[in-house]
């Protein structure tokens, strides 16, 4: 006789902290119209803590903090 189990939705299931969508990242922007992905963060006051940092530190460089929803669906394709 099997067990029959029940799914939960993805939310509600516990996530290992290493495959957890992080959809913030702080972007560093370049003179040429280009970007660069400095970090990724699960929250955004987690990325705007590291843009002040960043700021103090490199006060003459161009940052932004930006919602990218589609790292989700490039890490999580296979589910």
């Amino acid at each position: 006789m099997q067990i029959a189990t029940i799914r939960q939705p993805f939310a509600e299931q516990p996530m290992n902290p290493a495959i957890r969508p992080q959809p913030w990242c702080l972007i560093c922007l370049q003179p040429s119209l280009q970007h660069q992905v400095l970090n990724r963060f699960q929250r955004r006051y987690e990325a705007e803590a590291h843009l002040k940092v960043m700021r103090q530190i490199m006060p003459s460089a161009s940052y932004m903090v930006m919602f990218d929803h589609g790292s989700e669906e490039e890490e999580f394709s296979e589910f």
